[in-house]
């Protein structure tokens, strides 16, 4: 089985048409959760950056300012990851769709 094979076996159920099933609700949670798993790496790497600048810094109080403005943005960057969790949740209330709940491609 070649490559090109395999390739054309994969469906990407959301990307469909937009009114059925796993439509554009699904398109936008698979969006929504690949920005959530980046974010939240973002911030894990961000946080032990500004951990390790805080530990390194020696008393210099430049580095340690700056350290301080890395881990604040980082914690300022989850509150925002875990507010976005409670908007998805009431847009999927109120709408009646399960935006979380996803239909990831398959490979056969």
């Amino acid at each position: 089985m070649s490559p090109e094979d395999v390739i054309g076996l994969i469906t990407f159920n959301y990307l469909g048409n937009f009114g059925g099933p796993g439509g554009l609700a699904a398109f936008i949670g698979t969006l929504w959760t690949t920005v959530i798993i980046v974010a939240g790496l973002a911030f894990l790497v961000y946080f032990l950056v500004g951990g390790l600048q805080w530990l390194t810094s020696g008393g210099d109080k430049i580095a340690l300012e700056s350290a301080r403005g890395k881990i604040t943005n980082a914690l300022i960057g989850l509150v925002i990851i875990v507010s976005s969790f409670a908007v998805i949740k009431i847009v999927e209330v109120v709408l009646g769709i399960d935006i979380t709940d996803l239909n990831w491609p398959t490979p056969f």
